[in-house]
């Protein structure tokens, strides 16, 4: 895991992900690991992986606020906007005070409202 960190803060994300994931064959339920492999996988640009490990990590610990926030920030660039406003919702039921999850919430919203509002049908 310290591996894995310092080679993410190095901008070294291929080998940080690899770390992670060597980190998980010894440590498979621990929700951590699974968010921060989630983060390095979107920095890469591997969404759809990015989107497994945030949701492998809130399957560990549901209450895992920061895993439902950016589960809902790659809803919302992915333009699943009901899925986004689930997520933002669901940490701020846990942490009612993250400003960051109210902002999110916000933009999911004001898409919605935006989408409906040029005769998209809601996504």
């Amino acid at each position: 895991f310290e591996r894995a960190l310092a080679l993410e803060d190095a901008n070294r994300l291929d080998e940080a992900a690899a770390a992670y994931r060597r980190a998980l064959r010894l440590a498979p339920d621990d929700a951590a690991l699974h968010f921060n492999l989630g983060n390095v996988l979107l920095d890469l640009g591997r969404t759809p992986e990015s989107a497994a490990s945030y949701r492998a990590a809130l399957r560990f610990d549901p209450e895992f606020v920061e895993a439902w926030n950016n589960l809902g920030l790659i809803h919302l660039h992915s333009d699943h906007i009901p899925a986004a406003v689930h997520c933002f919702l669901r940490a701020l039921d846990l942490v009612p005070d993250y400003a960051t999850a109210r902002w999110n919430l916000s933009l999911a919203r004001q898409r919605r409202i935006a989408g409906e509002s040029h005769g998209d049908s809601p996504k």
